[in-house]
Parts: C-alpha cells; structure tokens; sequence
C-alpha cells in the first residue's frame, strides 16, 4: 500500500499514517509494518490530496493575532495602579451609625469621626 502524508517532521507524517490507518482500517499500531520512508520533492508526489497544497499562489489567511505587551508596560500598569478602599455594607452601616449619632457635633468632631472610623477599619482587615 502507497500512502502520502504530508507534515514537517518524518516522525509527524509516521504518526499521521498511525491515526489514519487506524481510524479508516481499524489497524492497531503493532500491526502495522513500515517498509521504507522517503521525504520526496513536490514533482513525485501522486495523490492528489497532497498536490493541493503545491500551488504557490495559494494563500492562508492570517487567524487571530494577540498584541503582547512588553514586560516593561507590563511593570508600568501593576505600578500605576492606586490601592483602592472597598467598604462593604456592614461597614458602611456602622459608618452611617456612627454619622447619625454624631450630627449634634460640629464639622471639625465629625472629619475626625470619620478619620477614626477609617483607621479602624484599615487596622482591622491586616
């Protein structure tokens, strides 16, 4: 039997008759004896399902290209970035708590509330 493969490594194409005979003649890979192997020129080649692909002027679009960043972008973006503080209902409850009991004092007392509540709350999430 006369097969052709087409791939760019001899051990590629081997591999591709494994499958192929496999799948299209049920052939476990013991059974399978290779007599001889050859890398032939695009001349020689009879099957016509290898020949397709001998035309020069045929041409592959180009799939999905990814823009990689450089790795100095890469540093730029994770130094660049501000810390940022995420208040979640409970505390924001409490904060407001804290506001309403405090709306008989002044500004001044009420900023410093509000600066106390926030230290308390960094100082508890360590």
């Amino acid at each position: 039997m006369y097969k052709e493969f087409r791939d760019t490594t001899l051990n590629g194409a081997v591999d591709l008759m494994y499958n192929e005979t496999a799948s299209r003649h049920r052939v476990c890979f013991p059974c399978i004896q290779i007599i001889k192997t050859a890398t032939i020129p695009a001349k020689l080649c009879k099957r016509e399902s290898t020949k397709q692909f001998h035309d020069s002027k045929d041409q592959v679009p180009i799939g999905f290209q990814e823009n990689h960043t450089t790795t100095q972008e890469a540093e730029d973006n994770i130094q660049g970035q501000e810390a940022e503080l995420v208040y979640s209902r409970a505390r924001l409850i409490a904060f407001m708590s804290t506001l309403a009991t405090a709306a008989t004092k002044p500004f001044s007392t009420l900023i410093t509330t509000y600066l106390n509540f926030c230290h308390l709350m960094m100082s508890t999430d360590k």
